[in-house]
């Protein structure tokens, strides 16, 4: 029944992580991320707290996954973890991430998200804490909508419909942003990331190549975020 249960399976781990994420993170935000700083809350709505929260939010979200997967018997190449394809489709994504970059510190991204009118300077300032943010974050959700269902999919449909299936449920989950004035074209775009994001996983092996590219395309998302906080 192994070839049967493994798509429920991955539903579960999935859920699982995703209530984690919700405990954890939710509780952090809870307790004044988002308030006014103060002498008893100094991480309140600061770059620190920000990447704090990302940090316990990537955590909370991949530790469940990897303990979960070894302990059904699989082995970590099963999500796509493995150190012998780390560098397939590395180059690329890594172009990609410098342009994405570049694209975005040109304020060539503020129509789609606002960022407060950040300037160059400011921009620059702010990379080191982007570098964090998007990297975290493409990471956890390529393993989160990818990497764990991928190769499920595959005992049952081809590598087109696979992709597929994976990138409806990753478009769906950004139905209810509120960081993009143009919220169709943002889901039409979010789809089509999707697609590649799937294709550049099966290709390479890896959850590396997707996982950076993913993080270049989070730059101008999470520069909007950050032009909301206090240093």
């Amino acid at each position: 029944m192994k070839r049967y249960w493994e798509i429920p399976f991955a539903f579960f781990v999935f859920t699982i992580a995703g209530a984690t994420d919700t405990i954890f993170l939710h509780g952090f935000i809870d307790n004044g991320l988002h308030e006014t700083p103060s002498t008893n809350n100094p991480l309140a709505s600061t770059i620190l707290g920000t990447v704090l929260a990302q940090s316990v939010s990537t955590l909370s979200i991949v530790i469940p996954i990897i303990l979960l997967t070894m302990a059904s018997g699989n082995d970590l190449s099963s999500i796509f973890i493995d150190k012998a394809r780390i560098r397939r489709g590395l180059v690329v994504s890594i172009i990609s991430f410098l342009g994405f970059y570049v694209f975005t510190g040109l304020g060539l991204a503020q129509g789609l998200f606002p960022n407060n009118g950040i300037t160059l300077s400011r921009f620059i300032a702010l990379t080191p804490a982007l570098l964090v943010l998007v990297l975290s974050n493409g990471i956890r959700e390529e393993l989160w909508f990818r990497g764990i269902f991928l190769k499920k999919y595959g005992k049952f449909l081809r590598p087109l419909p696979s992709n597929m299936l994976a990138a409806i449920i990753f478009t769906s989950f950004h139905i209810q942003v509120q960081y993009t004035r143009s919220l169709l074209p943002f889901l039409g775009i979010t789809l089509i990331l999707g697609l590649w994001l799937g294709y550049l996983m099966q290709r390479s092996g890896n959850i590396v190549a997707p996982g950076i590219f993913h993080a270049g395309s989070d730059i101008p998302i999470y520069l909007a975020f950050l032009s909301y906080t206090s240093t």
